[in-house]
């Protein structure tokens, strides 16, 4: 009989225990979600990363393009090879596409279809049916195929005379400088045949594939080219050597976004010197009924940040951003995620920041590069949103 009494005693207050820690679980949740003391919304959670342009549930995927040249022969051939899910796409003088699994740091490739240049299926395997692909570094693979192992690396100059397009319009060659107003492109056949070619294709920190670019007339002889991507390339170079990613803002910088309704941050080694630089985008958005003044609020910018988060410049911002003369909510104007890409446009292994700025009836674009810690480009650069 004790132990009966004394089994009841103990299941009971093992009971009591768990609902008390339930109960502290909820009010813990239900307090931490009630709390309304930070003034930062939108802001991407503390322990919360996500690659830039990639959802989460998204499969890994591996992007090696370029134009490499074989150490041991010095023979030049154009290597591209894309990861997608558990399919292998590989492109040169012949394609071949199919199968691989990762092991270690080396990536297994079992090849199940090959084409000639015109796309006609061969009953061979120009490449060998099976290979090895370890990644030594950005610039470098070595590649093994029937035993025969070769070291490449990527040749940066072969890009020098590609086309590089921006929201279908030329920026080939373009520096950081002053802020651009992008030119059509005039739509005449001379154009058409240089422009209509295929392209690699980039938004958002990802690639999505080749795609064949159409000179298109927007208005009287002019036109731009509608290809698939923001960023758009003649060239085989991989342009985003390193992840792209949103984080959280750190907890030394809140204090300076405090006052702003939305904030956004991007991480990347944006330099190639190891660190990861932050850009900050931030807006202010306020009706004109939770103001002092009694009207509406409309301020936005961006920020770049170095790896030991000390502020480098305000690339953009624009305050009493409304469009025409008029401060009414529907003539908001903000710089967002959108507007930015991180891309390297000259091949040289350093990304390039891509602001897309806003002109009356007009495109336009700051380029901005970080070498040695300096920032080049129209630095502080506030756009004019008045006809």
């Amino acid at each position: 009989m004790k132990k009966i009494l004394l089994f009841i005693a103990i299941a009971a207050i093992v009971l009591a225990l768990a609902v008390g820690i339930s109960y502290k679980v909820a009010y813990n949740k239900a307090t931490k979600d009630n709390d309304s003391t930070s003034k930062v919304q939108n802001v991407v959670s503390e322990n919360q990363t996500e690659t830039y342009g990639v959802k989460p549930e998204d499969p890994t995927y591996y992007h090696i393009d370029g134009t490499y040249v074989s150490e041991s022969s010095y023979e030049t051939e154009s290597l591209t090879y894309v990861f997608d899910g558990d399919t292998v796409y590989f492109g040169g003088l012949a394609e071949q596409e199919g199968n691989y699994e990762i092991q270690g740091d080396k990536i297994l490739i079992t090849y199940t279809k090959a084409y000639d240049p015109e796309g006609k299926e061969l009953d061979t395997f120009p490449y060998g049916e099976s290979e090895e692909v370890a990644i030594i570094d950005d610039d470098t693979l070595e590649s093994t195929t029937e035993g025969v192992s070769t070291t490449y690396k990527r040749d940066m100059s072969s890009v020098a005379d590609g086309i590089v397009l921006y929201y279908g319009y030329d920026i080939t060659g373009k520096k950081p400088d002053k802020n651009n107003i992008l030119v059509d492109i005039d739509y005449t056949d001379k154009n058409k045949e240089k422009y209509e070619i295929t392209y690699n294709s980039y938004e958002k920190g990802k690639y999505l594939g080749k795609s064949n670019g159409t000179l298109e007339e927007t208005y009287q002889d002019v036109g731009v080219v509608s290809a698939d991507g923001i960023i758009n390339l003649s060239k085989d170079y991989n342009p985003i050597p390193r992840k792209i990613t949103t984080r959280s803002l750190p907890s030394s910088l809140k204090d300076a976004y405090s006052d702003y309704t939305k904030v956004t941050v991007l991480s990347a080694d944006i330099d190639n010197e190891g660190g990861e630089e932050l850009i900050v985008i931030y807006e202010k958005n306020l009706k004109a009924e939770d103001t002092e003044s009694g009207e509406p609020v409309a301020e936005s910018g961006i920020d770049l940040y170095d790896s030991s988060y000390e502020k480098l410049a305000t690339l953009v911002e624009s305050k009493d951003s409304f469009w025409l003369d008029e401060k009414v909510e529907d003539q908001k104007f903000f710089f967002g995620i959108d507007d930015v890409e991180i891309a390297d446009i000259d091949a040289d292994g350093n990304m390039e920041i891509l602001i897309r700025t806003p002109f009356w009836e007009a495109l336009g674009l700051s380029i901005y590069k970080l070498e040695n810690g300096k920032v080049k480009g129209d630095i502080g650069y506030s756009p004019s949103l008045k006809p």
